[in-house]
């Protein structure tokens, strides 16, 4: 059975909305004694919760939503979080032209223009009754013992799903059946959680945990019945990607082969492990078009951990680099209006891995110049390829058509310029030394490259931009749903639920 919400597209790079997972209106009936009086002191010291439309029909703005504030100043914005315009969120009137929305703040007029406006015929709530306790209690976890027993209990839940697989002793170890559920919590308290996020990237193996991702990710691929699994991996990878330690920690070297991972033999570090892994699941997803979110995603969490990336291996650099030939195909890149922000991704990432870690990347150098092809005909793309792929049967999303307008927005948002400066730069200077000294070999290539400059030739750096994932009311309904259905497929044993009844799913054909 399937359990996916296939309606669904995360917004998970460019969006925003009201807190990940906030399930308005969802009320825990029953709470332990020791919650109810903390719900009951709450009550009585908390202003009251009411309703409240996110309103643009006066401002105007020409932004996806409205700003959340990390306290009661204008100028003080909380980056990459905003809820959307015509989005309804629950928060508590303090009086003072400010409503707060869990742990942030949202002005109640902005440039003399109402932005929120109060939904009366909505039936009123109390402070509970706009968020689950125990995630109330859970984002408040900040002891460190606390947060290092909480992450390295959930690190070994998700270990036994690997670690039974390679024992000697058959059924000498068993994994967990509830790793789905161990992982959905993970992601929870990362997203909810800044303290636990901190702390767990700084302190911890985090390369550990990346093994036992990489993993499920593997078994998930493979598993149609496992395709929420896919996509829940993908998120926490997504958020842990945006963190610099995390991806500092990627060049640790790669000696042992800890996890069973279908990934080609190498010699490096962390980081082609995660590039192969990530390789080998987008490849699989391009001709699928209901994956392209993931593909998008995945892509996401490349391109924010490239900067930080000192060397990528042989194999990893000719894999990435293939994937430029296939993302800027007429068929793929035009099948849709967002497929192109996957190629933006990819691309992005070769100008951070050029400017920033040019000196140990020679082979991504290489493998880029042997591409030298494919962004030429990038630069060049235009209608006639549309409609060529259109002819050869290429499937494109109804009710989208290409227009030059499009194309020439889509050609401007491609950053080609750094790899073009490279490719100009340094394919004339190779061709002359091949011809010259009969250069056959590529570590002589390689020696060259390593020994040139490109000091003065490339732009001036670009700043490094680092997307992470942003939480809508689409998101927390694609969440629910998959956990709903897990919960129902793991309960099929006893007879708690009439089947027939229940409607877990909305296939999009």
């Amino acid at each position: 059975m399937m359990y996916i919400c296939m309606r669904v597209r995360p917004v998970h790079t460019f969006g925003g909305g009201s807190k990940a997972g906030d399930y308005t209106g969802t009320v825990f009936e029953w709470l332990p004694p020791a919650l109810a009086a903390r719900q009951e002191d709450l009550q009585l010291s908390s202003p009251p919760v009411s309703w409240y439309l996110v309103d643009n029909s006066d401002l105007q703005a020409s932004s996806y939503g409205l700003g959340y504030r990390a306290s009661k100043d204008l100028e003080d914005l909380v980056p990459s979080k905003a809820a959307v315009w015509g989005e309804r969120v629950v928060g508590q009137h303090h009086g003072d032209g400010w409503i707060q929305v869990g742990d942030f703040f949202l002005p109640e007029e902005l440039e003399g223009k109402r932005v929120l406006v109060a939904q009366d015929d909505q039936e009123p709530i109390t402070p509970f009754r706009q968020k689950n306790v125990y995630r109330y209690m859970l984002q408040h976890v900040t002891k460190e013992p606390e947060i290092d027993l909480l992450f390295t209990g959930l690190l070994r839940l998700l270990s036994s799903v690997h670690q039974a697989q390679q024992t000697y002793l058959p059924r000498s170890m068993r994994s967990v059946g509830f790793y789905q559920e161990a992982l959905v919590l993970l992601w929870h308290v990362l997203t909810l959680n800044s303290n636990f996020t901190k702390r767990v990237v700084e302190r911890h193996d985090t390369n550990e945990f990346l093994l036992s991702l990489m993993y499920l990710l593997q078994q998930a691929r493979a598993s149609v019945h496992l395709i929420g699994l896919l996509h829940t991996a993908s998120f926490v990878l997504l958020v842990l990607s945006s963190e610099r330690a995390f991806a500092v920690r990627l060049n640790d070297p790669y000696v042992a082969k800890k996890v069973p991972l279908e990934i080609p033999a190498f010699h490096g570090n962390h980081a082609d492990v995660f590039a192969l892994s990530l390789y080998k699941v987008i490849s699989e997803s391009l001709p699928k078009t209901q994956n392209d979110a993931l593909v998008e995603m995945l892509l996401t969490a490349l391109c924010n951990v490239s900067p930080y990336v000192k060397c990528f291996c042989l194999e990893s650099c000719l894999k990435l680099v293939s994937l430029v030939e296939r993302l800027s195909r007429p068929s793929y890149l035009f099948r849709t209006p967002f497929t192109h922000h996957g190629l933006l991704f990819l691309v992005e990432m070769l100008n951070n891995i050029v400017q920033y870690q040019y000196e140990g990347n020679t082979m991504m150098v290489y493998a880029i110049l042997r591409q030298a092809e494919a962004f030429s005909k990038m630069e060049k793309l235009s209608l006639a390829d549309s409609k060529k792929a259109g002819e050869e049967g290429a499937e494109v999303r109804r009710g989208f058509e290409v227009t030059e307008e499009w194309l020439q927005s889509v050609k401007k948002k491609l950053p080609l310029h750094t790899l073009q400066c490279l490719i100009e730069y340094l394919n004339p200077q190779l061709e002359v030394m091949c011809v010259e000294q009969d250069v056959t070999d590529q570590a002589e290539v390689l020696r060259f490259l390593k020994s040139t400059t490109l000091v003065g030739i490339l732009p001036v750096p670009h700043p490094i931009v680092i997307r992470t994932y942003q939480a809508s009311g689409y998101t927390s309904m694609w969440f629910t749903s998959y956990m709903w259905g897990v919960i129902f497929t793991r309960s099929q044993r006893m007879p708690l639920y009439d089947w027939k009844k229940i409607r877990l799913v909305t296939i999009n054909q």
